[in-house]
């Protein structure tokens, strides 16, 4: 940018966050947050194509992060490409498209969102209830983990998950909840490098 188009979008952009009267202050005065927004409006100033950032939210109140998310939104809605580099797990779910995961300094894995989930991770299934449960649910592999509450512990499919709840509501057991998803990205995390003093991980 020359001189004029980046005065501005500074200005505009100084603005819009609510510093604009503090346009010619030296950035060691202002407050912690308020440095956050300018280190936000170095990033995004003059619509870059490319976006690598490393954990860019590191330190942020939730009142900057829900900025950061919605500048980020936008240049993303522009067509930018965004590179991130993250272990904050609701990042990779909120933002972005594929996810390549490094252990020991080595792709463990590259792919989609949904690829990720359906290779790295379990279902898990949980039912809550009332009652008695049936002689029949040793013939399930769960847990019991505390009174009205069980989970299927083995590697098991939808089908799977919704037969244990036929069969439960087959034997008279009130079932007062069931849920069955996916791993979510935090548990896939956890998995991974549980044993591993590597834990970088490069979301893109």
């Amino acid at each position: 940018m020359n001189h004029q188009e980046a005065t501005t979008q500074s200005y505009e952009y100084l603005e819009e966050v609510g510093l604009v009267r503090q346009a010619r202050s030296r950035i060691q005065t202002l407050s912690n947050g308020q440095q956050q927004k300018i280190h936000l409006g170095l990033t995004f100033i003059a619509d870059p194509e490319l976006l690598i950032l490393d954990e860019p939210t590191r330190g942020f109140d939730p009142v900057n992060q829900g900025l950061f998310r919605e500048y980020l939104q936008r240049h993303l809605q522009r067509g930018a490409t965004l590179l991130l580099v993250t272990n904050q797990m609701h990042e990779v779910e909120e933002l972005t498209e594929n996810v390549l995961f490094l252990r020991k300094g080595r792709r463990f894995f590259f792919g989609s969102k949904l690829s990720a989930k359906a290779k790295l991770g379990e279902r898990c299934t949980e039912v809550t209830y009332t009652g008695q449960l049936p002689p029949s649910i040793d013939a399930w592999n769960v847990d019991v983990r505390e009174p009205g509450r069980l989970v299927l512990r083995q590697t098991h499919g939808l089908q799977e998950a919704n037969r244990l709840l036929d069969s439960l509501l087959d034997a008279g057991v009130n079932v007062t909840d069931f849920s069955t998803r996916m791993a979510n990205f935090d548990e896939i995390f956890k998995d991974i490098y549980n044993d591993s003093a590597m834990t970088d991980s490069l979301v893109a």
